[in-house]
Parts: structure tokens; C-alpha cells; sequence
């Protein structure tokens, strides 16, 4: 695949790296970049090459958020046009909470506006100490309407509310107090990552993964009650007959690795 303002690294194992390449503009979002996302996105939603994806951006910055110049001609679109453009990138950070398979932001520099969306939206988020974070948009008489869902959802109501009216850039320090982070790093501890978090993703069933990742979504918040219960029984009855799982339970009673697992290795 060819693109402007993206690159993607597959780097073995079936570890891909989506880097947000727009270095001019500080890795910044632009209509090209969004629809080139949603582009790749699609591709490694079915590829077997792909069962761990990393979103990261080149050079020392993450994103930091709305490219100016895109910005700017969206005050010559008419409402009809701006919506278009804003589902445009909705429709991106609900591919990235989608995607099937899991998900990893590892952030390795300032992360900005809809850059933010791109962090909750994901299933892991690692960062550099030096990074620093901002919902800017109250600064340019914007509200974050777009990322806001999948920021309440990790940080709650208060903590969102507090960030989003004042524009405060803090730092990764507190991104992690407050669940917007999983943990920061040195960007030279990569390594560590991948024997540690990502091996242990690359050791987990494919299909497994894909199911939770849906299951839990289906059953997020709702009552735990008697129809709750019954899917979660019918659930749990239809992954045991699957092949994935009966090869796991095979290789457990033989004692060797399931051949997913060796794939990995």
C-alpha cells in the first residue's frame, strides 16, 4: 500500500506499525491522512500479516491534532460540508475502537486534540516521559465533540469536563494519574514492550482476542441480569466448540504450544 501521510512498518511477528507521517505539520491530521487510516485500517482488519497494531509518529512528535491548513478551509464549507469532513474523522477513531484486533498507541512525543481520540480509542497507551498532552480545542472557540466519547469513557465525566474547559497541556505524569495512559517509558525500552505486553498479545488465541474485544463491548455497562446471564452462558458455549478453541484446549491437555503460538515465536 502506497501513502502520502502514513507509513506502515511491518516489522515481523505480525507487529505493524502505523506511523503518522506528516513531519511539516507535526504529524498532524489532514483529510488524506484520516481517509489514508480508515485505508489501512480496512487492510489490517483482514490481513494475517497484522495481529498487533502500533500507532506512533515519526520523529519526536505523536500528532498534534488538526493540520492548520485543513483548519482553515473549513471556514469556507458550508454545514452540510463540515459534517461530512467531521464523520470523516469519527468514522476513523471508531475504526481504531473496532478493530479487531488488539491495539497498542505508543506515543513518542506531544499528542494534541484528536490526537487524544487516537489514545483512548485504543487498547493499550504507552508513552514517553517527555510527552506532553492537550485538548486545545477550547483555545480556538472549538469544543473536542469528535474525540469526547472515547475520552469519557477512560477518564470519566469531571476529570474531562476540568481538561476540555481549561485547555491545560500537562504531562504524561499525570496522563497516567488519571487512566488516559497505561504506563510511560523511555522511548530506548521498546524492546522491553515487545517482550513483555506484545509477547503476551502475540501468545493469545487470534480469534479469542477478536471475540472479547466485541463481547465486552456488547456487555459494557449494561444489568447483570437473567438475559445478560444467558448470553454470557451462550456465548461461552459457542467459543468452546470452535476450532481455535479446541486446539487450545488440546495443546494445554498435551502439553505443548498451540500452533497459533508457534506462529508467534
Amino acid at each position: 500500500m502506497s501513502f502520502k501521510n502514513l507509513k506502515l512498518d511491518y516489522t515481523g511477528q505480525g507487529i505493524v506499525k502505523l506511523i503518522f507521517s506528516n513531519p511539516k505539520s507535526k504529524n498532524a491530521f489532514n483529510s488524506t491522512m484520516i481517509m489514508e487510516i480508515k485505508d489501512a485500517l480496512k487492510t489490517l482488519d483482514k490481513s494475517n500479516k497484522c495481529k498487533v497494531l502500533i500507532f506512533t509518529g515519526e520523529g519526536d512528535v505523536f500528532s498534534s491534532g488538526a493540520d492548520l491548513a485543513w483548519m482553515k478551509e473549513s471556514k469556507n464549507l458550508s454545514f452540510d460540508e463540515n459534517k461530512k469532513e467531521a464523520r470523516s474523522f469519527t468514522n476513523m477513531l471508531s475504526a481504531i475502537d473496532n478493530f479487531s484486533k488488539p491495539t497498542i498507541s505508543l506515543v513518542n512525543g506531544h499528542a494534541f486534540g484528536g490526537a487524544l481520540g487516537v489514545i483512548a480509542a485504543s487498547d493499550f497507551s504507552i508513552s514517553t516521559k517527555k510527552s506532553k498532552f492537550c485538548f486545545s480545542e477550547v483555545k480556538l472557540g472549538l469544543i473536542p465533540a469528535m474525540i469526547a466519547p472515547y475520552i469519557l469513557r477512560i477518564i470519566g465525566y469531571k476529570t474531562t469536563k476540568q481538561l476540555f474547559l481549561t485547555g491545560e497541556v500537562f504531562n504524561a505524569q499525570k496522563a497516567l494519574s488519571i487512566g488516559l495512559l497505561d504506563d510511560i517509558i523511555n522511548i530506548r525500552d521498546y524492546e522491553k514492550i515487545k517482550s513483555s505486553l506484545i509477547n503476551d498479545l502475540l501468545n493469545g488465541a487470534p480469534l479469542a482476542q477478536r471475540n472479547i474485544k466485541i463481547f465486552l463491548k456488547n456487555i459494557n455497562y449494561r444489568k447483570i441480569d437473567n438475559q445478560l446471564i444467558n448470553e454470557t452462558a451462550e456465548t461461552i458455549s459457542k467459543i468452546r466448540v470452535s476450532k481455535e478453541a479446541q486446539e487450545g484446549l488440546e495443546a494445554f491437555l498435551e502439553k505443548r504450544k498451540p500452533k497459533w503460538k508457534n506462529n508467534a515465536s
